[in-house]
Protein backbone atom coordinates (compact mmCIF):
# COMPACT_ATOMS: atom_id res chain seq x y z
CA UNK A 1 0.00 0.00 0.00
CA UNK A 2 2.95 2.24 0.77
CA UNK A 3 4.16 2.04 -3.12
CA UNK A 4 0.85 3.02 -3.68
CA UNK A 5 0.99 6.36 -2.29
CA UNK A 6 2.71 8.88 -4.38
CA UNK A 7 3.60 10.76 -1.60
CA UNK A 8 6.01 7.97 -0.62
CA UNK A 9 7.75 7.18 -4.00
CA UNK A 10 7.89 11.20 -3.68
CA UNK A 11 9.25 10.84 -0.35
CA UNK A 12 11.79 8.59 -1.15
CA UNK A 13 12.61 10.52 -4.20
CA UNK A 14 13.54 13.72 -1.72
CA UNK A 15 15.67 11.48 0.47
CA UNK A 16 17.76 10.32 -2.66
CA UNK A 17 21.60 12.41 -2.55
CA UNK A 18 21.93 11.95 -6.18
CA UNK A 19 25.63 14.25 -5.97
CA UNK A 20 26.78 12.01 -3.35
CA UNK A 21 25.78 8.98 -5.78
CA UNK A 22 27.27 10.88 -8.86
CA UNK A 23 30.37 11.96 -6.57
CA UNK A 24 31.26 8.78 -4.43
CA UNK A 25 30.36 6.22 -7.27
CA UNK A 26 30.55 8.33 -10.80
CA UNK A 27 33.37 10.32 -9.39
CA UNK A 28 31.23 13.38 -10.61
CA UNK A 29 31.37 12.54 -14.17
CA UNK A 30 27.34 11.88 -14.48
CA UNK A 31 24.47 14.13 -14.88
CA UNK A 32 22.07 14.37 -12.54
CA UNK A 33 18.22 14.66 -13.77
CA UNK A 34 16.87 17.76 -13.67
CA UNK A 35 15.01 18.21 -16.68
CA UNK A 36 13.29 14.94 -16.02
CA UNK A 37 12.78 14.28 -12.59
CA UNK A 38 12.84 16.64 -9.59
CA UNK A 39 16.53 15.88 -8.03
CA UNK A 40 15.87 18.38 -5.76
CA UNK A 41 17.44 16.38 -2.21
CA UNK A 42 15.73 17.31 1.06
CA UNK A 43 15.33 15.40 3.91
CA UNK A 44 13.15 17.76 5.37
CA UNK A 45 10.73 17.67 2.94
CA UNK A 46 11.03 14.27 2.83
CA UNK A 47 9.91 13.43 6.34
CA UNK A 48 7.01 15.76 6.07
CA UNK A 49 5.59 13.76 3.52
CA UNK A 50 6.45 10.81 5.29
CA UNK A 51 4.55 12.16 8.38
CA UNK A 52 1.74 13.30 6.49
CA UNK A 53 1.42 9.66 5.37
CA UNK A 54 1.02 8.79 8.91
CA UNK A 55 3.90 7.32 9.43
CA UNK A 56 5.21 9.21 12.65
CA UNK A 57 5.57 6.27 15.34
CA UNK A 58 9.32 4.27 15.19
CA UNK A 59 9.93 1.09 16.41
CA UNK A 60 12.96 0.91 18.91
CA UNK A 61 15.74 0.93 16.30
CA UNK A 62 14.31 4.48 15.11
CA UNK A 63 12.58 3.29 11.78
CA UNK A 64 9.38 4.40 11.53
CA UNK A 65 6.23 2.25 10.94
CA UNK A 66 3.63 1.98 9.04
CA UNK A 67 0.47 4.06 9.40
CA UNK A 68 -1.43 0.94 10.80
CA UNK A 69 1.64 0.30 12.88
CA UNK A 70 2.72 -2.28 11.10
CA UNK A 71 7.15 -2.76 11.28
CA UNK A 72 8.29 -1.98 7.58
CA UNK A 73 11.08 -3.17 6.02
CA UNK A 74 11.86 -2.75 2.77
CA UNK A 75 14.56 -4.69 0.28
CA UNK A 76 16.21 -2.71 -2.57
CA UNK A 77 17.64 -5.81 -5.30
CA UNK A 78 20.02 -5.46 -7.67
CA UNK A 79 21.60 -8.30 -9.71
CA UNK A 80 24.24 -10.24 -8.12
CA UNK A 81 26.35 -10.84 -10.78
CA UNK A 82 27.62 -7.50 -10.74
CA UNK A 83 27.94 -6.55 -14.42
CA UNK A 84 26.91 -3.04 -14.39
CA UNK A 85 29.22 -0.57 -13.14
CA UNK A 86 28.39 1.30 -9.84
CA UNK A 87 24.91 -0.79 -9.14
CA UNK A 88 26.16 -2.26 -6.33
CA UNK A 89 27.22 1.18 -4.55
CA UNK A 90 24.54 3.35 -5.97
CA UNK A 91 22.03 0.88 -4.00
CA UNK A 92 24.05 0.69 -0.81
CA UNK A 93 24.18 4.69 -0.67
CA UNK A 94 20.05 4.85 -1.44
CA UNK A 95 19.32 2.44 1.22
CA UNK A 96 21.10 4.12 3.43
CA UNK A 97 19.82 7.49 2.38
CA UNK A 98 16.61 5.93 2.80
CA UNK A 99 17.42 4.94 6.21
CA UNK A 100 18.50 8.71 7.27
CA UNK A 101 14.59 9.34 6.91
CA UNK A 102 13.87 6.87 9.06
CA UNK A 103 12.86 4.15 6.45
CA UNK A 104 14.02 0.62 7.05
CA UNK A 105 15.79 -0.13 3.90
CA UNK A 106 18.19 -3.17 3.24
CA UNK A 107 20.57 -3.58 0.34
CA UNK A 108 20.74 -6.84 -1.55
CA UNK A 109 22.22 -8.92 -4.36
CA UNK A 110 20.03 -11.47 -5.30
CA UNK A 111 21.07 -14.20 -8.23
CA UNK A 112 20.38 -12.74 -11.62
CA UNK A 113 18.05 -15.64 -12.20
CA UNK A 114 15.92 -15.69 -9.15
CA UNK A 115 15.70 -11.81 -9.49
CA UNK A 116 13.76 -12.64 -12.40
CA UNK A 117 11.38 -14.84 -10.95
CA UNK A 118 10.97 -12.32 -7.69
CA UNK A 119 10.17 -9.63 -10.25
CA UNK A 120 7.20 -11.54 -12.38
CA UNK A 121 6.11 -12.84 -9.10
CA UNK A 122 5.97 -9.54 -8.19
CA UNK A 123 7.64 -9.91 -4.94
CA UNK A 124 10.62 -7.39 -5.86
CA UNK A 125 9.98 -4.17 -3.38
CA UNK A 126 12.61 -2.40 -4.94
CA UNK A 127 14.81 -3.00 -7.81
CA UNK A 128 17.75 -1.32 -9.02
CA UNK A 129 18.73 -1.50 -12.37
CA UNK A 130 20.72 0.17 -15.40
CA UNK A 131 18.95 1.90 -17.88
CA UNK A 132 21.26 1.12 -20.81
CA UNK A 133 18.71 1.72 -23.75
CA UNK A 134 20.37 5.04 -25.45
CA UNK A 135 22.96 7.58 -24.42
CA UNK A 136 20.46 10.64 -23.27
CA UNK A 137 18.62 11.58 -20.09
CA UNK A 138 15.53 11.07 -22.70
CA UNK A 139 16.23 7.59 -22.63
CA UNK A 140 15.89 7.38 -18.88
CA UNK A 141 11.61 8.21 -19.83
CA UNK A 142 11.76 4.25 -20.84
CA UNK A 143 12.35 2.85 -17.46
CA UNK A 144 8.24 1.99 -17.23
CA UNK A 145 7.46 0.58 -21.06
CA UNK A 146 5.97 -2.63 -21.59
CA UNK A 147 6.92 -5.68 -23.44
CA UNK A 148 10.35 -6.53 -22.28
CA UNK A 149 10.38 -5.11 -18.61
CA UNK A 150 10.05 -7.95 -16.62
CA UNK A 151 8.37 -5.77 -13.99
CA UNK A 152 5.28 -5.14 -16.25
CA UNK A 153 4.17 -8.62 -16.48
CA UNK A 154 0.33 -7.14 -16.81
CA UNK A 155 1.18 -5.16 -19.29
CA UNK A 156 0.75 -8.48 -21.68
CA UNK A 157 -2.97 -7.02 -22.08
CA UNK A 158 -1.90 -3.81 -24.14
CA UNK A 159 0.78 -5.79 -26.35
CA UNK A 160 -2.23 -8.21 -27.52
CA UNK A 161 -1.74 -11.01 -25.25
CA UNK A 162 -2.98 -14.41 -27.19
CA UNK A 163 -4.35 -15.34 -23.90
CA UNK A 164 -6.67 -12.52 -24.20
CA UNK A 165 -5.48 -10.77 -20.54
CA UNK A 166 -7.65 -7.77 -19.65
CA UNK A 167 -6.71 -4.64 -18.40
CA UNK A 168 -5.95 -5.08 -14.44
CA UNK A 169 -8.85 -3.35 -12.58
CA UNK A 170 -6.61 -1.48 -10.17
CA UNK A 171 -4.26 -0.30 -13.06
CA UNK A 172 -4.09 3.72 -12.86
CA UNK A 173 -5.53 5.51 -16.26
CA UNK A 174 -2.01 7.65 -15.79
CA UNK A 175 -0.11 4.28 -16.52
CA UNK A 176 -2.35 3.24 -19.47
CA UNK A 177 -1.92 7.18 -20.81
CA UNK A 178 1.71 6.31 -20.54
CA UNK A 179 2.15 3.18 -22.31
CA UNK A 180 0.11 4.74 -25.37
CA UNK A 181 1.92 7.71 -25.45
CA UNK A 182 5.02 5.48 -25.43
CA UNK A 183 3.86 3.46 -28.11
CA UNK A 184 2.59 6.09 -29.96
CA UNK A 185 6.03 7.40 -30.48
CA UNK A 186 7.22 4.64 -33.02
CA UNK A 187 4.83 5.79 -35.65
CA UNK A 188 6.76 9.02 -36.19
CA UNK A 189 9.97 10.32 -36.97
CA UNK A 190 12.17 11.21 -34.38
CA UNK A 191 12.46 14.51 -33.00
CA UNK A 192 9.40 15.46 -35.48
CA UNK A 193 7.01 18.11 -34.00
CA UNK A 194 4.50 14.79 -33.56
CA UNK A 195 7.50 13.14 -31.74
CA UNK A 196 8.00 16.40 -29.27
CA UNK A 197 4.84 16.65 -28.50
CA UNK A 198 4.34 12.97 -27.53
CA UNK A 199 7.58 13.48 -25.52
CA UNK A 200 6.12 15.87 -23.32
CA UNK A 201 2.96 14.71 -22.55
CA UNK A 202 5.44 11.60 -21.33
CA UNK A 203 7.50 14.02 -19.62
CA UNK A 204 4.90 15.37 -17.31
CA UNK A 205 2.87 12.08 -16.07
CA UNK A 206 6.73 10.54 -15.43
CA UNK A 207 7.24 13.75 -13.51
CA UNK A 208 4.13 13.93 -11.75
CA UNK A 209 4.14 9.89 -10.37
CA UNK A 210 7.54 8.93 -10.07
CA UNK A 211 7.32 5.53 -10.90
CA UNK A 212 10.76 4.70 -11.01
CA UNK A 213 13.54 7.41 -9.82
CA UNK A 214 16.43 7.93 -11.82
CA UNK A 215 19.62 8.51 -10.02
CA UNK A 216 22.03 10.09 -12.65
CA UNK A 217 22.16 9.72 -16.10
CA UNK A 218 24.82 10.06 -19.14
CA UNK A 219 27.36 7.93 -17.32
CA UNK A 220 30.67 7.77 -19.13
CA UNK A 221 31.75 4.49 -20.23
CA UNK A 222 35.61 4.29 -20.86
CA UNK A 223 36.67 2.33 -23.77
CA UNK A 224 39.87 0.89 -25.58
CA UNK A 225 39.50 0.72 -29.05
CA UNK A 226 42.20 -0.11 -31.57
CA UNK A 227 42.84 1.92 -34.30
CA UNK A 228 41.82 -0.33 -36.77
CA UNK A 229 38.25 -1.14 -35.92
CA UNK A 230 35.79 0.64 -38.36
CA UNK A 231 32.20 1.66 -37.62
CA UNK A 232 32.36 2.50 -34.04
CA UNK A 233 31.54 5.56 -32.64
CA UNK A 234 34.07 7.76 -30.37
CA UNK A 235 31.67 9.61 -28.31
CA UNK A 236 28.42 8.49 -26.17
CA UNK A 237 27.81 5.49 -24.63
CA UNK A 238 26.00 2.23 -26.40
CA UNK A 239 23.99 -0.49 -25.37
CA UNK A 240 25.81 -3.99 -25.52
CA UNK A 241 23.95 -5.52 -28.76
CA UNK A 242 25.88 -1.64 -30.40
CA UNK A 243 29.35 -3.77 -29.34
CA UNK A 244 28.50 -7.01 -31.62
CA UNK A 245 31.15 -7.18 -33.60
CA UNK A 246 28.98 -8.08 -36.92
CA UNK A 247 28.75 -4.02 -37.13
CA UNK A 248 32.10 -3.76 -37.32
CA UNK A 249 35.52 -4.12 -39.58
CA UNK A 250 39.15 -4.21 -39.77
CA UNK A 251 40.40 -1.82 -41.63
CA UNK A 252 43.48 -2.49 -43.96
Amino acid sequence: ALFNDVRFRQACNYAMNRQEINDNVFLGFAKLPDNIQDSEYSQEKANALLDEIGMTERDSNGFRLSPDGQEVRILIEYPAAGQMYGLRQATELFAAQLQEVGINAEPRATDDGVLTERAVSKDVQIGTWETYIGATDKDALFTVTPNWIIWCPEWNWYEGNPEGTERPADMPDEFVEYVQAVQDRVKYQPRSPEDAALYEKLLSIYKDHYWALVTVTEVPTPKMLGHRIGNFTRIGSQSGWARAFEIVYIKE
